[in-house]
């Protein structure tokens, strides 16, 4: 199949210079997202950085051109992609009017800048497919904010490591474009519901009050120059823990623990599962700045998330990256 005719908007995105691809050519496979989500949910199949970073940048391509799931898109084609979305912001040339695609991105802009800092994704992906969970028969999982979805994907082919029969794969997600958008997807490669819903709001979680909950994503989390308090990541799970109480402690997160610091008051804290990702009281008034989280394991500045990825990106297709933090 000629995949340039097969995705709207590819067009324009060739009048982009620049040869550059935007993962180590070596590395990526020339597979079908659906192929490579199968593959991934086989649980003897390993969790390679290879195959988690080809699983981001096809997610992000699919994105954009839903159509794509099923077909083997060539590296180029999904490095234009990226290569376009950094300049969504940059005033098109001689006025000619932004493609139905460049259109699109913007519309979902928030999410898709999310999912384009490739080696913060992957680590952060990479860390939930790895998380063993205690058998059970059914999963029940959120991910809040889930933005584009790709942790919400992550947590399924999670969720069919650990064998589990019956999976309810949830993402919540408050802003209207991007619910539907990422619903859709969602539905097209059967990985998870996706609901517009806020999350503070404790009538969001009601129906699934009196259930287990395996795990929890939430990725609400401000940046390391920002006071904590300018997300929402603290008064969520605050909701969390106060419709699913106590037994909500052995639930498995995305963080695993969140480290913050008040330079005004030079100390340190510490928010996880056992103080329901709340500062303690004696600290409940500080002015607090993410500085961390804890991610398989190991304590990893929020800043530095990925770094261990980086060699898979060429020096020159850095500039294509966003930032999470």
């Amino acid at each position: 199949m000629n995949t340039a005719r097969a995705y709207n908007g590819l067009e324009l995105l060739r009048l982009i210079p620049g040869n550059e691809e935007i993962i180590e050519p070596h590395l990526h496979t020339p597979t079908s997202l659906i192929r490579d989500i199968d593959r991934l949910c086989t649980p003897s199949t390993p969790i390679t950085d290879g195959a988690v970073l080809n699983l981001v940048i096809k997610y992000f391509f699919a994105y954009v051109h839903p159509s794509s799931c099923p077909h083997v898109v060539r590296l180029e084609e999904i490095t234009r992609l990226f290569q376009a979305f950094s300049q969504l912001n940059d005033k098109t040339p001689g006025g000619r009017p932004r493609s139905r695609t460049m259109q699109l991105m913007k519309q979902v802009e928030f999410g898709l800048r999310m999912l384009a800092d490739v080696p913060k994704t992957a680590r952060i992906v990479r860390s939930i497919i790895r998380r063993n969970l205690p058998p059970s028969e059914s999963f029940l999982g959120f991910d809040i904010g889930t933005g584009s979805g790709i942790l919400l994907l992550a947590m399924y082919i999670m969720a069919r490591r650990n064998g589990f029969e019956k999976i309810e794969n949830i993402g919540l997600e408050v802003e209207d474009t991007a619910a539907r958008r990422t619903r859709s997807l969602a539905a097209r490669l059967e990985f998870g519901l996706v609901i517009k819903a806020n999350a503070k709001d404790p009538r969001t979680f009601l129906p699934y009050k009196d259930r287990k909950v395996n795990f929890v994503s939430n990725e609400t989390i401000a940046g390391v120059t920002q006071r904590l308090g300018k997300e929402d990541f603290t008064e969520i799970n605050q909701t969390l823990f106060n419709v699913f109480g106590k037994p909500l402690v052995s639930s498995a997160f995305f963080p695993e623990r969140l480290y913050a610091f008040s330079p005004k008051d030079k100390i340190s804290v510490q928010l996880e599962p056992l103080t329901r990702f709340q500062p303690l009281n004696a600290f409940s008034s500080a002015v607090l700045y993410p500085q961390g989280i804890r991610i398989e394991g190991q304590d990893v500045p929020l800043d530095r998330l990925g770094e261990d990825l980086n060699w898979a990106i060429p020096d020159s297709s850095r500039r294509y990256l966003t930032r999470r933090w």
